[in-house]
């Protein structure tokens, strides 16, 4: 998973390089193409192990017939292509409840650092 992992952080750093990160739709898009990468990390396991090779490297998770079953399922392109559907939409309802929340709660107080602000005197 670490690699998976990795995979997302490098795909989501690139779409936010130069000055991405002052833009809330590069983030928003950062988001869902990080969670579609993350979202398909079983495909990635059936498609490096192969079903023989994920009863072997995780023998308490998979038996034979269940990582049959894994395999079969990530080997249909409907089934792909519903995950993919089921997590941008998800992931697009996610962003658009933080840019709701970002702006109705955050959007006045970026004038200055939370951190310039000086503890009230007594």
């Amino acid at each position: 998973m670490t690699m998976v992992y990795i995979g997302a952080a490098i795909l989501s750093e690139l779409i936010l390089l130069g000055g991405g990160i002052h833009d809330n739709k590069r983030i928003g898009l950062s988001f869902v193409v990080s969670t579609l990468f993350e979202s398909l990390h079983g495909m990635f396991f059936v498609l490096y192990y192969g079903a023989a090779g994920l009863v072997k490297q995780f023998p308490s998770m998979f038996t034979a017939e269940l990582a049959q079953i894994t395999a079969n399922f990530y080997f249909n392109p409907r089934n792909v292509l519903i995950v993919i559907a089921i997590q941008i939409v998800a992931s697009l309802l996610g962003v658009a409840l933080a840019f709701f929340i970002d702006t109705k709660y955050f959007s006045g107080k970026r004038q200055q650092s939370a951190l310039d602000e000086q503890a009230p005197s007594e």
